[in-house]
Order: structure tokens, then sequence, then C-alpha cells
């Protein structure tokens, strides 16, 4: 499949406004009628010499009076009402500086972790904090082992 050189340039601005492939991938479909895999529009990225925009980690402030109400002061763990598929149990985690994660347990006992911050490594307390949480809560579930 050829594109029209205006196509081209629709897919720029869309990756130069911080647009990712999922998002360039849906845009190809909504707004100009093509259809194509992941893979194809990672491809096509490539060969029209597109760079991707990396994503902006947040960089954690400094606490203000008004920010510590609306930051959580702790690490918060949540279980998942419907286990994710390939997981014993799942859920959330919300750190001490407000950023989401998933996190999962397998029938190995390995545990999942993931972020939609690439690159985003929360700290080593808030990591303690986590599992801790996270022993206690599996724990009140029954279960042992594990962390």
């Amino acid at each position: 499949m050829k594109l029209s050189s205006e196509q081209q340039l629709k897919i720029k601005e869309w990756i130069d406004g911080g647009a990712s492939l999922s998002d360039v991938q849906k845009q190809l479909d909504s707004e100009l009628g093509i259809r194509m895999t992941y893979m194809e529009v990672r491809f096509l990225i490539d060969d029209l010499n597109i760079e991707l925009q990396k994503p902006v980690i947040p960089e954690p402030k400094e606490e203000d009076e008004d920010d510590s109400e609306l930051m959580p002061e702790s690490v918060q763990v949540s279980l998942d009402r419907i286990t994710r598929p390939g997981s014993v149990i799942s859920g959330t985690v919300t750190f001490s500086d407000g950023v989401n994660a998933d996190w999962s347990l397998d029938q190995m006992g390995r545990l999942g972790f993931g972020c939609k911050i690439e690159g985003y490594s929360p700290s080593q307390e808030d990591m303690q904090d986590f599992q801790l949480q996270l022993r206690d809560l599996l724990s009140r579930k029954g279960m042992t082992g594990g962390l």
C-alpha cells in the first residue's frame, strides 16, 4: 500500500502531537479508512523516518500543603474484582507519588508488575511498602508463600 504525501504528513503530525503507535493505528482506521496491524504501523513509521516522542515521566513535586491532601501518603494496594487471565490473583497499586501500576501473581508465584509510564521506577521504600501490603493482602486471602 502506498500512502499519499498528504497522508504521510498527517501521520507525522499525529506523532509530533504525541500519538503512540496504537493511537496512529486507530487514527489511520477512523480518519483515513486504512486498516493496519500494529506491526505494520511500526514498520510504516520506520519507513517514513519518523521518530516517536518519548513519554514524559513526571518528576515528583515538592509537597505543598494543598498537594498533600490530593496525594496518597503511602502505597495503596487493591485487588481486582475479576482476576486477569493467566493470573492467580491481580490488582493495582498507587505509589506515594500518585503513579498507578498493575500487578499480578501467576501460578508459579511470580510477581508481574506493569506501569503505563515507560521507564517509571518506584522508590525502594514504596516497593518495600508494596510488598509488605501485598503479603498482608495475600495472607488475608489464605494465600501464603510467594513474596
